[in-house]
């Protein structure tokens, strides 16, 4: 099983809430999710995250969340230790691959990451 996990903290110091500012219409957390959840290979969608809003978005598109600890949250906080805090949480038995997205990259779709694990695969 392949996953995914978008990961989107609360605290930007350069745009506030840049996760969920509208792009287009929509959040900019929309757009990883939506691709996440078209590409064929995946078969979960998670969002690690310490925000309220970010979370909500996140759910009524059909992801799952992961909660981030305190210690998690924050500027300071090394990027490494957010992923390996994820996957740990993430229920996935079986699990063989997981691509990791940013909550605020746009520019991503499902081929690209089909691809992506059809060649590591």
């Amino acid at each position: 099983m392949n996953i995914a996990i978008i990961t989107a903290r609360a605290g930007s110091k350069s745009i506030k809430n840049k996760n969920v500012y509208p792009v287009h219409g929509k959040p900019m957390i929309a757009y990883p999710i939506e691709a996440a959840k078209a590409a064929r290979r995946i078969a979960k969608v998670y969002v690690s995250t310490d925000g309220l809003e970010i979370a909500r978005v996140a759910e009524e598109m059909g992801c799952e969340i992961i909660w981030r600890p305190e210690e998690l949250a924050g500027d300071h906080v090394n990027h490494g230790e957010v992923i390996k805090h994820a996957v740990e949480q993430a229920d996935s038995p079986g699990l063989q691959n997981v691509v990791i997205l940013l909550g605020n990259t746009v520019m991503i779709d499902a081929e690209l990451i089909d691809e992506a694990l059809r060649l590591l695969e």
